[in-house]
């Protein structure tokens, strides 16, 4: 679906979206009720006396039209906010094979753990997988200029101070420097909805919005080993035997991701998941993807 205007399709509610348009439908009955002569409102108000089940009818029927009306105008020409994947680029791909798929493993750094309370990216990075292989020359990595203090806490755990990211761009001109590095891939993180979110509050100021499907190795791990509480970075990567380099970069533990990905993936086929479609649909069922940002 193309939005008519991306600035109205990222913050008009579909509620408010809704209302507006049915209150223009009555403002449009307002205004041929005021072109009605005189002897034609006495003859309308007659029948209603007479026929009061007539009115219930009508409005029934109007308001019914009208919201069906409202529905389509919204469907077709405004794009609802927060879906983080476009279904209608999902659906070609819903049926293509794991094995087959292009890929983005990434992860981010950022200020603190609270993109909505004003904490910011400082790192993204991210690794191509393309046919089960992860292609190490094909990377993305990239230091942010957060427009705020990183705090000390943060800096201990990805090594990211003030003087690193001093002069760097901000994210304005990193999102879609990463947006354009993965189009036509399916993304693929590690709690992957805390960096989305991040991305999502980032819509506006960038014009960037990340619509590829998502998948996240914390789910997928989820459905592999269901009886598992550890499912890290470190207690995945012990159970499948993936060595650890580089932890708390973005480009590290993307690439760390992107090869838990490719253990997890023969793994998903043991269980009958072998699609795209069958990977989404079997995340959404762990109890791990009821966790929000």
């Amino acid at each position: 679906m193309i939005p008519l205007n991306n600035h109205i399709g990222r913050h008009i509610p579909r509620s408010f979206a809704i209302g507006c348009i049915v209150l223009l439908l009555f403002g449009v009955l307002a205004a041929v009720w005021v072109e009605l002569t005189g002897d034609e409102k006495l003859l309308l108000r007659r029948i209603l006396d007479e026929h009061p089940a007539l009115i219930l009818t009508c409005v029934s029927i109007f308001l019914s039209m009208a919201v069906i009306a409202a529905l389509w105008i919204f469907q077709h020409y405004i794009e609802p906010p927060g879906k983080l994947v476009d279904e209608e680029k999902a659906l070609p791909f819903l049926n293509s094979l794991l094995t087959e798929l292009a890929f983005t493993a990434f992860d981010t750094e950022t200020t603190g753990l609270r993109p909505s309370e004003g904490d910011e990216i400082v790192s993204i990075g991210g690794v191509r997988i393309v046919n089960g292989r992860m292609l190490r020359d094909e990377t993305f990595d990239r230091l942010i200029d957060p427009g705020r203090p990183i705090s000390r806490e943060s800096t201990q755990v990805h090594g990211i101070d003030d003087a690193m990211v001093q002069g760097k761009p901000d994210i304005r001109d990193a999102l879609p420097a990463f947006s354009r590095f993965a189009q036509e891939t399916v993304l693929v993180g590690h709690n992957a909805a805390f960096d989305m979110r991040f991305f999502q509050i980032k819509e506006e100021p960038t014009g960037v919005k990340l619509r590829m499907p998502v998948l996240d190795t914390i789910l997928l791990s989820a459905v592999v080993h269901p009886h598992h509480e550890d499912h890290s970075i470190e207690g995945i990567a012990g159970r499948l035997g993936v060595n650890i380099a580089g932890r708390h970069t973005a480009l590290g533990d993307a690439i760390v991701t992107g090869e838990l990905f490719l253990k997890l993936i023969p793994l998903l086929a043991d269980k009958g998941i072998r699609t795209l479609g069958e990977a989404l649909e079997a995340s959404k069922k762990t109890y791990l993807a009821k966790v929000n940002y």
